[in-house]
């Protein structure tokens, strides 16, 4: 689910809420590194600008606490408290857990809305289980009642997801909303990718879906996810290169890294941006013409090597030229269609320099046809 759509449904929950027509809970499950915990920050984000039509605010104040949720015991459910005046056991509950906190991330005095959020729920044991289930219900611990602007959400992984985690009880599930969320490929490419990951990784992902997201069977191999592409993304936008990024890439996404490697290094089937393409765009080599069963993944690696060069332009303050920027959109126009389509989005994500030029226009009119 797109993170637009899930704030929606969220939002329709937190508005009830707000008007005192009680609270409903959200369950987000899915495998790792599928931005579950992560939608929380962004959703108070955004709801801090967009405001509440039941508290009548055109900008709130939205505190978030993330929270690992304890295996065994958890201080959040009492700390053990003997009472030795009527020789009794009682528990202290931090106030922080029933939304009354003072912290910087949910104080109650300062904030409109709070919203506290228990990762890694799935992986606790049955004591602990027990004891969130009646604050999920009831939204009361040991005796005191969680805070009026409270809202509560949990996230988790799945047993099919490999991540050791458990079903969750029916009686448990059913003091939530559940939302399954999967790795959304099409979506990491176009709303998180563009500016934050390396041309050249897009380039293999968008050729390579299987690059993506991928969980092994095995235990203890590292995962592929778009966590990790992030990661190795920023090591190369580093300088990283040879054996220290090989290193660094089987540490960011495992047996994956050898695949992307190959593809990024498509150097005998590719031209050089600068001194090939830039300098004759209408003679420099076409992937393909010499191994023609590299065609599309060589022209996919040219448009990331492309959009990485106009972007590391930018990074460091120098401005592309119009010979430049006209001589990169010649030769990409000269790609297969889709592929130059795909290729010039990707300069333009890079560096907006490449759509001020002539020969930008006469791509428009030449792709009229895909891009309607």
């Amino acid at each position: 689910m797109k993170f637009e759509h899930l704030y929606e449904m969220t939002d329709a929950m937190v508005e009830s809420g707000l008007r005192g027509e009680g609270w409903m809970n959200l369950l987000l499950l899915g495998p790792i590194a599928v931005a579950k915990t992560s939608f929380f920050p962004w959703y108070a984000a955004e709801k801090a600008k967009r405001g509440s039509e039941a508290l009548d605010k055109s900008t709130l104040k939205v505190g978030v606490d993330c929270r690992i949720t304890s295996s065994e015991a958890s201080t959040d459910t009492g700390i053990p408290s003997p009472n030795k005046e009527n020789r009794s056991l009682d528990f202290f509950v931090p106030d922080d857990v029933l939304g009354y906190g003072s912290s910087q991330k949910c104080d109650f005095d300062q904030n409109d809305l709070n919203i506290s959020v228990y990762d890694e729920f799935t992986n606790t044991r049955g004591n602990v289980r027990t004891a969130y289930q009646q604050f999920f219900l009831g939204r009361e611990l040991r005796g005191r009642k969680a805070a009026p602007n409270l809202m509560i959400a949990a996230t988790g992984n799945r047993p099919k997801d490999l991540s050791g985690s458990t079903h969750l009880e029916p009686a448990l599930m059913d003091r939530f909303i559940k939302v399954d969320m999967e790795p959304d490929r099409q979506a990491w490419l176009t709303e998180f990718a563009p500016g934050n990951i390396h041309p050249c990784i897009i380039a293999a992902v968008m050729k390579r879906a299987d690059l993506f997201h991928r969980i092994p069977d095995e235990k203890g191999k590292r995962p592929c996810t778009g966590r990790g592409l992030h990661s190795i993304s920023r090591l190369m936008e580093s300088g990283l290169s040879g054996e220290v990024l090989d290193t660094a890439g089987y540490g960011s996404i495992g047996d994956a890294w050898t695949e992307l490697r190959a593809y990024i290094g498509y150097g005998h089937a590719i031209p050089l941006v600068e001194e090939e393409v830039i300098e004759d765009p209408e003679g420099a080599m076409i992937p393909g013409e010499v191994d023609p069963s590299v065609r599309l993944s060589g022209e996919y690696a040219i448009a990331g090597n492309i959009a990485g060069w106009l972007g590391s332009r930018k990074k460091k303050g120098k401005r592309v030229v119009s010979r430049e920027a006209n001589a990169i959109v010649k030769y990409l126009s000269r790609l297969q269609p889709e592929v130059a389509v795909f290729a010039l989005k990707m300069a333009v994500d890079a560096n907006p320099d490449v759509a001020e030029v002539q020969s930008f226009g006469d791509f428009l009119k030449k792709h009229e046809a895909l891009l309607s």
